[in-house]
């Protein structure tokens, strides 16, 4: 079947995306720099907007940094429309995301510790300064979905138990320390160059916090390292505006969906990705060779991003991928047609690996 704009568009009205798939033909961001480094076990990710008017005038700049301890899993997220002065703008400008790695805390939904059934659980991830003593936190409340409604069958999934947990799939988490206190637990990681990571539960049997893991970091030179990537970003941003800004060499996007939707204009929250994360940590992950697919994308996509980048018909190459693919894939995602939309994505990739065979 041949998939024409507008008849995606037609897809779309009858699935109800339209509403989220109405954005890519809005305005847009007309320059997007990505760039990506490893600083002593951290890996630094940036991406720069740009935002013009129809006139081409610069209306402004936002910086959407990513940091990751590749050891421990913890992930810090920041935005921020402030990219010259990150971190005086903390409780300012945006709130930073702290996050763990989810396998630190799937125990927690064991009948073990919940043996009367789904219920509300809470995790926390909290941040030492051995130097002073002085701790931060970040609770969240882990809510299970116990029913699913008749409009929702074919997508909803019910919250349940495992003596071997492999997600969190079943539970909505909502953040229960507010916003502000939220911001001063990213900055307590730059009070000392050797924080401690602690991540727990809330045990309410014996009515304390318990812990899952703790590790020690390694932050020195860190806020360093962020301050001279969102310097060069910005450098790069505004003195190449192209599509792409830096060299080749420094777009190498992990996931082809985002890669994708980069192209097209498309924020890191779109509905395109949220659905096909979800689609990724849902049912592709209890299927029986998910774990295995999931493994050889992680380890193919990166190099096949880069080697599309390279190309000179590569922009035009990732909104082929983008119309061809990511949209029939989320179409089908909504109609609950997983199987197909895990065919066309496969599909996708046997004919990128004949095409980058070097990969």
């Amino acid at each position: 079947m041949l998939f024409t704009r507008r008849r995606l568009l037609k897809g779309f009205a009858a699935t109800g995306l339209a509403t989220g798939a109405t954005p890519v033909f809005a305005k847009i961001d007309k320059t997007v720099c990505d760039l990506e480094r490893d600083h002593r076990g951290w890996r630094l990710g940036l991406r720069m907007r740009a935002q013009y008017d129809s006139a081409d005038t610069l209306e402004g700049l936002a910086a959407y940094i990513r940091l990751k301890h590749m050891s421990s899993g913890l992930r810090l997220n920041l935005r921020t429309g402030r990219p010259d002065a990150v971190f005086d703008s903390l409780n300012r400008d945006y709130v930073p995301l702290v996050n763990y790695k989810t396998d630190d805390i799937l125990p927690l939904f064991t009948p073990r510790l919940q043996p009367e059934g789904p219920e509300t659980v809470s995790s926390f991830l909290l941040i030492e300064n051995p130097d002073t003593g002085d701790e931060k936190y970040v609770i969240w409340d882990h809510i299970p979905k116990l029913s699913c409604d008749e409009n929702e069958a074919l997508t909803c999934t019910k919250a349940e138990l495992s003596d071997t947990p492999t997600s969190t799939l079943g539970w909505s988490r909502k953040r229960r320390t507010p916003a502000h206190e939220a911001a001063t637990v990213f900055s307590q990681l730059f009070k000392t160059d050797r924080p401690k990571v602690h991540v727990g539960y809330y045990d309410r049997f014996e009515d304390t916090w318990a812990r899952f893991a703790v590790y020690d970091l390694d932050t020195t030179g860190l806020r360093q390292a962020v301050d001279d990537l969102i310097r060069d970003g910005n450098e790069r941003l505004l003195s190449r505006p192209l599509d792409v800004c830096g060299t080749p060499e420094d777009f190498e996007p992990c996931f082809l969906t985002t890669a994708c939707c980069t192209q097209m204009g498309r924020g890191d929250d779109c509905a395109e990705l949220r659905a096909l994360r979800r689609f990724r940590d849902g049912w592709l992950a209890r299927h029986p060779q998910g774990a295995t697919l999931i493994a050889e994308y992680y380890r193919t996509a990166p190099g096949i991003c880069a080697a599309i980048a390279r190309d000179a018909q590569g922009a035009r190459r990732f909104r082929a991928l983008y119309w061809g693919t990511i949209l029939p894939c989320v179409a089908a995602i909504r109609l609950g047609a997983n199987g197909l939309a895990f065919r066309l994505y496969c599909r996708m990739m046997r004919r990128l690996q004949a095409a980058y065979p070097q990969v």
